[in-house]
This record gives structure tokens, C-alpha cells and sequence, in this order.
């Protein structure tokens, strides 16, 4: 038996060794008849007369028809690699009638429509016709090379096991995994590093293995010391986090949901002057009398202090906070009422009171206002009734979560009675409750992107690794050089300790000769130390071509962030900054200093080509993320559920890696439930315009003078276009302009004011922001305060609002001049709508004569010009608009804003 089981296996190997042969013979024959058909087709086409030009073509056609598709799939082994040997016969004998670059267009041909679009955006602003055919290979293999780590490989290889298939194919499998873990170019720090990293087994070192397999990752010239280093890095970054874990004060633990709100109902100017007395103030529940140090007399003064305290005490104990009398399920309880809880939760003792009903389950993780955990043994499905004072009955029906100690008659209760809601709607605007699904797991998720990714949420400047910057020139450009512009002498080592800083930095480089040369003008910051900026508002600007690549309109962003249900706003740390550019622009951003000229080796913010150059290389980096949309420095992320969030997170940041580039962790959101996003909030129910767009209208208080009715009558004018019976509509307001007419608000001009209120914050005089439409924006200052509106201008040439803006001037600020006042105003609507118009050219328009000369000058900031000046104009040329003049007569629609201020 054992003889013919022998003889058998040897019949099926020699069958298998000549189905193999076969097989070769097979793929030999179709080699040799394609060539020689290819043959013919160019001595057809050379009998026929044909010109050059045809015969290649037919040459490339056959060459593409022998050649298949480009599919990148790594999980799947279908890599860069094994496809080009697979047809590296073809490219290296079929192709010598083409040249190099004919040959890199024939290869990236092959490319399927994904992997096409994913290689073009790679090379921005390169096109693949301008590659060289070594560029475009070794292109090909960094983009859709094997997504295994090369440490993977080599573990792949240690645990091959033979599993009863024929020699052969064992062989075959040894030799395939051996060769792609390249141990022929390990050594011997490569076997100790490899030994290093294995070591770290178990789910308690994943973080540990994570980051060092990375680091292996990053090149040969890492070195176990390197591994190690890495190591005390994680331990350090694990006791930090650890650290602030355990500050949490254990005894606010089961404090009700928003008990940090400020209580505006006591003095507390004067600080606690000893450690029990700040104690006091922290916890106002202890019922321990604090007392004074025996050092310190018990003076007036620091007896009054005690009697505050003990006031305060007194003033927040349990029975003076807002309790309600609730019948739940016919018993009496007793309940706190917090607007802030977003639920109702009831004590045990209460749920016994309540005979004990069966709890349902409840898996959602319930959190209070300070992040600590509640726990909660379950749920009922209640009826409560609620007794007003006059004795009116309230009822309602909804979930009570049982805890151990809490009885909070939350939100979602409190909107079931509209006598509750009502009175809050006056004083909140656009109440929208919404679920923190990621409340629980937050900071869990975003210590580990930390540590995964420590090169990306370190301090300093990111470098793009992928792609430089290209400025290109207007045809009839010539070289402008402007003068340096004379320093304050107080400002002189102060500059040069920040141009020192840009040159460590390797941001600056110093050069003796250029033809084009900017001024600068420096801005003292608010922490006292300055900005140095470079004005290319002098010359540059005007030279350059805009870089022609689209930014995003909103509904790119919106469609891309569709079903997500958790949002994630990233923002680069100095984002233009981490741009290099190439050396024909570094002469062209030259900049003149007291200490000679200066060149800029990254891309500076405020040359008008950068927004363009910016957006490009994100849309190259985000390409094919899932749940992913960039717009300039601002990319945001999304899931349909926690799982797919965290994975399209760690997709992007790997990416972010992969190019060089850093974020400002403290300008990041993870994981929120809503955002908002060019006058819209994204939640997990889609996008709803953002109630902040009209809400300076609806707070707008009476006119209390004829100035202030006039300003609002310039608002209806300005708008009289889209509103059906104006006249009517202001009648009795216009007759308080009546020459020798006493102001008197009647009824009626309430009645007129309250309804043209309402016309103007209605969707009717509200347009969505299109990208394509121009864009206007008016900003006025007044006595009072500032006004601001971005506008459509139509076809027709009126113009409709697509966002109001106002705030109140601060005490320093009304004491500015009148042109200040105005140049606040400006500096404030191009922060305000920043989202909308950087990057695009927008119309910007003043009352205000003289800021003509500042803000539209071509010449730059006047040199004389205040220091606060300098700064709000600095700001303002960093955006790409044209100035214009209007009479304040024609100014209505920011005129009235800046007026009729909300306190």
C-alpha cells in the first residue's frame, strides 16, 4: 500500500511538472506570435508609405493592447512591483522604436482611472508628459508599492510552516516571501532591530510596537539606541497622560450636569487669601467651618471676607438651589431642574419610591458637564405631571436614567412643556440639542494619535516632503525692488532676534544680489514680541499669474461629508510655511531688511498665488481618503460611526506623515458632534444654515434717537428691492423723521421696527454663498460699535446678504480716531468671513475716504501710518480685493448694524 501511495504522489508530480512546462510552452508561443504580428503591422505599415508619426502610433497601440491595466490593490498582492516585472520584458526589448519620454506616457497609460488620478496629483503642478521615464517609475513604485512594512515582511517569513503540499511549492513560497522581505540587504543592526521590535508582544505593548515599527519604517539608518530613545519617549507621553487622568477631583465625581456655571449673583473680586478659604469657595457644599491661619489676626477686612464666604455657603446649599415638585408616575419626587443635563436621571432611592419598576437596559455611556463617568443601572418610560403655581397641570411622558444619588429634571423633559421652554427661547438662539456619541472614548482616541504620531503633533515647522512651490510670471513682468523701510530704534534687537529665529529655521537665507526685493514692515504682537512681514502688495503680487486650481465650493465639502455622524476639524500649524519652493521663486521672494535682503526658501502668507499652490497639494494628499474634505489649511474628517471615524483618522494622519506636515493640536477638534462651516452647522442629520448668519438683526435694540431710525431706514432702503410693500412697511418710522416732530416710539413703530426685523432676517433677503457669484463686503464703524455684511452682487447689480456681523466697540476702542475705528471695522469683517474670501477676489467697501490710501495703495503701507494702522493693513493684504467708495447715504446695510448694537 505504502509502494503505490509512493508511486502515485511521484505520477502527480510529473504530471504537475509537465502541466507547468505546458503552461510555458503556451505563454512562449503567444510571446513569439505577438511579436512577430507586431512585426508585420510595421512592415505593412513602411510598405504602405506610412509617415513616421502613424507607424508609432501603431507601435504604441499594439504595445497597449499586450500591455493590461494598472489595478492597485496591496491587501490583495496586486502592487506596483510585481506588475512591472510581470510585463518588463515588453518595456525593455518592444519599446525601442519609442523614446524615453514616449515610453513614460505609454506606462502611465496603464494606469486604471484611481491610480491615474492619484499619480497626476502626486506630481502637481507637473504633468506625467513632462516625466522622465526613471521619474515616472520611481513614481509608481513609492505611490502603489506593498502597503506591508518591511518589518512585517521579515515576520511573514519566520512563520512560514510547511503544510503538506508538495516540495516545490514550498520552495516557491520561501523564495517568493524571501525575496520580497529583502534579507539580502539586512545586516547586522538590521537582525538586532528586528529582534528588538519582536519582543514587544502582548495587547499591553501595542502602543510601544506601533510606533517603533513606524520608526523602522522611516529608513536603514535607524539604530536600536534610536528604538530605545523611542521607547522612553511613549513611557514619558503614557505618565503624562496618566498624570492628568488622576487630577480630576474625586468629589465632583456625581456633581450635576453643568455645575461650573458662573453665578453672577455674588461678588467674588477678592481672592481667597488661604488655601482653606479657596477650598471653601471650590467646594460651597462642606459643612466644615474654615477658619483663618493663627498667624493671621482676624481683622475686619478678613472677617467681612469670612462672612462673604460663609454667604456664599449659605447661598448655594441644596434647598436654595431650583428644585421642582414632580409627580412621576403618581409619586411625589423631587427633582433639580439643570437646563444643562441633556436627560432626566433619578436616584435609586427615588426609583424605589417608585416601587421599583423593571429597568431596561442601557449601553450609552452618560457623562457629566466635567467628563467624569456616571454610571446608570438602567432606564424607565415614565409619566410625569408637573403643577404649576396657579395650579395648572403639566404632563408629559419620557425615559428617567437610574443612577445612585442624582435626581435631575434635564432637558428632555423640560422642552415637553412649553411653559418652561418658552420664556428661554427669548434669551437662547437656535437651541439645538445635540448627542456627544463620542463623549466616552475622546481623549482615549486622540492620546494614541499623539503616539502614533508624535512626528505630526510636534512643536516647529513641518516640511513638505512631496512637492515644491512654482510661482509663475505674467508675460510683461519685470523685476521690482523696493527700499528698505526705516526700523523704530526700539525695535531694532527685537527684529533681529526674530529674523535670527527665521533664519534657524532655514525659513530666511541671506543673499547679497536679486532683482526683485520687497519691503517689510514690523508688527509688535500682543505678547510684546514682533511679526515680521514681508508687503508684496508693492510689486509681486501684481506680476504674478493666480495659480489655476479651484478651491472647494461648500457642497464639495458637504457632499464628501454626508452620513457622517461625528466631525474631526484639523488645522495646520503655520501651513503656507510648510511649503518649500523651488529656486527660480525663492529670487522672487526677496524681501528688504535693515540687515540686508532676505529670501524666503517656504511659501509666505500674502503672496496672492498661495491659496491656489496650498489647496493642490491637499487635494493630492487626501485623495482617495474615505470620509475626508480639505478646504485651504482646514481638513475635516467623519464616520458613519465611531469605528470608521477612527479609521478615517488614522488614514489621514498617516498621509500627513507620509508628507512632511504638522498640525497645532490646540486648534484641532476631534470627534465633535457638530461643526460649523461656512454658515452652515454639519451635523449628524446633515447641514442647517447656522442661526448666527441673522442673529445681530433679530437682537437689534430699539432706535432711541432719530440718528438710529435713520440708520435702520437705510437698511430697508438698501434692500427695498426684495421687499413687497415698503412703503407700508415703514410708514410710521418715516414719520418720525417729520421736520419739528417729537421722537415718540409708539405702538405702532414698534409694531413697524418688530416686523421689519422679521422681513430682514427671513430667508428672503438671505442668499447661500456661491463661489462663482462676486463676492461684497461693507464694514462701518460707528460711536458704538462695528457692522459688517458679506454679500452676492447679482446680475442685475443688487446685491444680497449671505451673512450680518456686529459687535460692540470696548472701552479702548471708542477712544480710537475715526479712521482707526474704520480700519477696525474692515480688519474685523475680513476676520469674520475669512472662510468665505481667502483666496478669491472680492470687492471691499468703506465710507471712509481716507482708507482708500491705506488699504488700496499699491505703493504698501504707508511708512507713517500708526502702528496699529500697520498692523490692521498688514492683515488686510493678505487678501485679494479691489477698495471701493460709496456715500454713507448708500451705506444702509453695515451702517445700521454698526448703530444698533445689542448690549
Amino acid at each position: 500500500m505504502d509502494k503505490l501511495t509512493e508511486i502515485l504522489a511521484l505520477m502527480q508530480d510529473q504530471m504537475e511538472r509537465q502541466e507547468s512546462m505546458l503552461m510555458l510552452m503556451q505563454k512562449q508561443q503567444k510571446d513569439t506570435s505577438e511579436s512577430f504580428l507586431r512585426a508585420l503591422e510595421m512592415m505593412e505599415a513602411r510598405m504602405n508609405g506610412a509617415n513616421p508619426a502613424a507607424v508609432k502610433y501603431s507601435i504604441f497601440d499594439s504595445l497597449c493592447r499586450r500591455i493590461d491595466k494598472f489595478n492597485f490593490d496591496a491587501e490583495n498582492g496586486r502592487t506596483f512591483d510585481i506588475w512591472f516585472k510581470r510585463f518588463k520584458d515588453v518595456f525593455d526589448n518592444d519599446c525601442t522604436e519609442l523614446s524615453e519620454q514616449e515610453e513614460a506616457r505609454l506606462l502611465v497609460s496603464r494606469l486604471d482611472e484611481d491610480c491615474h488620478q492619484l499619480f497626476c496629483g502626486s506630481i502637481a503642478p507637473r504633468s506625467p508628459s513632462e516625466l522622465s521615464w526613471d521619474e515616472a517609475v520611481a513614481t509608481m513604485d513609492r505611490l502603489f508599492g506593498s502597503a506591508k512594512t518591511l518589518f512585517r515582511r521579515w515576520f511573514e517569513c519566520f512563520k512560514i510552516m510547511y503544510d503538506h503540499q508538495d516540495f516545490n511549492s514550498y520552495e516557491k513560497l520561501v523564495r517568493t516571501r524571501c525575496s520580497d522581505a529583502k534579507f539580502d540587504s539586512i545586516s547586522f543592526d538590521g537582525l538586532q532591530r528586528l529582534v528588538y521590535v519582536a519582543g514587544f508582544q502582548g495587547a499591553e505593548f501595542a502602543d510601544y510596537r506601533t510606533r517603533l515599527l513606524r520608526k523602522l519604517d522611516q529608513g536603514d539608518n535607524i539604530t536600536i539606541k534610536d528604538l530605545t530613545a523611542e521607547c522612553q519617549l511613549i513611557k514619558s507621553y503614557k505618565e503624562d497622560a496618566r498624570m492628568l487622568e488622576n487630577t480630576a477631583n474625586p468629589n465632583i465625581a456625581i456633581n450635576y450636569v453643568g455645575r461650573k456655571r458662573k453665578r453672577r449673583n455674588f461678588n467674588l473680586k477678592q481672592k481667597p487669601r488661604s488655601r482653606k478659604e479657596f477650598n471653601a469657595l471650590r467646594n460651597p457644599r462642606s459643612d466644615k467651618q474654615e477658619s483663618l491661619p493663627p498667624s493671621r489676626p482676624q481683622t475686619r477686612r478678613n472677617s467681612a471676607r469670612s462672612c462673604q464666604i460663609k454667604s456664599i455657603k449659605d447661598a448655594l446649599r441644596k434647598d436654595a438651589q431650583p428644585h421642582l415638585e414632580v409627580e412621576v408616575n403618581g409619586r411625589p419626587l423631587k427633582l433639580l431642574l439643570d437646563t444643562g443635563a441633556m436627560i432626566t436621571l433619578i436616584s435609586e432611592s427615588s426609583w424605589k419610591k417608585l416601587g421599583r419598576p423593571q429597568l431596561q437596559k442601557f449601553n450609552t455611556i452618560v457623562n457629566a458637564a466635567n467628563g467624569s463617568r456616571i454610571p446608570t443601572k438602567g432606564y424607565i418610560l415614565a409619566n410625569f405631571v408637573l403643577r404649576s403655581s396657579d395650579g395648572r397641570q403639566h404632563r408629559g411622558q419620557g425615559c428617567c436614567y437610574v443612577t445612585e444619588k442624582l435626581d435631575i429634571f434635564g432637558w428632555e423633559w423640560i422642552q415637553k412643556i412649553p411653559e418652561l421652554v418658552e420664556p428661554l427661547q427669548k434669551y437662547i438662539s437656535g437651541v439645538t440639542i445635540v448627542a456627544d456619541p463620542a463623549a466616552s472614548c475622546r481623549e482615549e482616541i486622540v492620546a494614541k494619535l499623539k503616539i502614533n504620531y508624535a512626528d505630526v503633533f510636534r512643536s516647529g515647522l513641518g516640511r513638505c516632503t512631496k512637492t515644491k512651490a512654482t510661482l509663475q510670471l505674467k508675460p510683461d513682468a519685470h523685476p521690482i525692488s523696493k527700499k528698505k523701510r526705516p526700523v523704530p530704534f526700539a525695535y531694532v534687537a527685537a527684529l533681529d532676534e526674530e529674523i535670527d529665529r527665521l533664519l534657524a529655521e532655514q525659513v530666511l537665507s541671506p543673499v547679497d544680489y536679486s532683482a526683485w526685493a520687497a519691503p517689510i514692515v514690523v508688527v509688535k504682537k500682543s505678547n510684546g514680541t514682533l511679526r515680521l512681514c514681508a508687503d508684496f502688495s508693492t510689486g509681486l503680487n501684481d506680476a504674478l499669474m493666480l495659480h489655476q486650481h479651484p478651491l472647494p465650493t461648500p457642497d464639495d465639502v458637504f457632499t464628501k461629508l454626508n452620513g457622517g455622524t461625528t466631525f474631526t476639524q484639523i488645522d495646520f500649524a503655520d501651513a503656507y510655511l510648510q511649503i518649500e519652493v523651488d529656486d527660480e521663486a525663492k529670487e522672487l521672494l526677496t524681501i528688504n531688511t535693515h540687515r540686508g535682503l532676505l529670501r524666503y526658501n517656504r511659501l509666505p502668507f500674502g503672496v496672492k498665488s498661495a491659496p491656489g499652490i496650498f489647496q493642490q497639494i491637499i487635494d493630492s494628499m487626501i485623495c482617495g481618503l474615505e470620509g475626508c474634505a480639505a478646504y485651504l489649511d482646514d481638513v475635516i474628517v467623519t464616520g458613519r460611526n465611531i469605528e470608521e471615524h477612527v479609521a478615517n483618522l488614522e488614514a489621514l494622519f498617516k498621509r500627513i506623515s507620509d508628507y512632511g506636515f504638522r498640525v497645532r493640536v490646540d486648534k484641532c477638534n476631534f470627534l465633535m458632534p457638530q461643526l460649523r462651516y461656512l454658515g452652515n452647522i454639519i451635523d449628524s442629520t446633515g447641514r442647517r444654515p447656522d442661526p448666527a448668519k441673522i442673529e445681530v438683526i433679530r437682537k437689534m435694540p430699539n432706535p432711541t434717537d432719530i440718528g438710529q431710525v435713520r440708520s435702520f431706514l437705510g437698511v430697508l432702503n438698501y434692500y427695498g428691492h426684495f421687499i413687497s410693500e415698503m412703503r407700508q412697511l415703514r410708514a410710521p418710522l418715516d414719520d418720525l423723521l417729520r421736520k419739528n416732530a417729537p421722537f415718540k416710539w409708539s405702538a405702532e413703530c414698534q409694531d413697524a421696527f418688530q416686523r421689519a426685523k422679521d422681513v430682514l432676517a427671513s430667508d428672503l433677503l438671505l442668499t447661500h454663498y456661491d463661489p462663482s457669484k462676486e463676492i461684497v463686503i461693507a464694514a462701518d464703524a460707528s460711536q458704538y460699535g462695528l457692522g459688517a455684511v458679506i454679500s452676492h452682487r447679482l446680475s442685475d447689480g443688487t446685491e444680497k446678504a449671505i451673512h450680518h456681523a456686529s459687535r460692540s466697540l470696548t472701552a479702548a476702542e471708542r477712544n480710537y480716531g475715526q479712521v482707526e475705528k474704520e480700519a477696525l471695522a474692515i480688519t474685523f469683517a475680513l476676520r469674520k468671513f475669512h472662510r468665505y474670501i481667502y483666496g478669491r477676489h472680492f470687492k471691499l467697501v468703506t465710507d471712509h475716504k481716507p482708507l482708500l490710501a491705506i488699504f488700496g495703495s499699491k505703493k504698501g503701507v504707508p511708512v507713517y501710518t500708526a502702528n496699529r494702522l500697520q498692523r490692521w493693513a498688514l492683515i488686510v493684504k493678505n487678501y485679494d480685493f479691489t477698495i471701493e467708495y460709496r456715500h454713507t447715504t448708500n451705506f444702509g446695510q453695515a451702517d445700521a448694524l454698526s448703530r444698533l448694537i445689542a448690549e
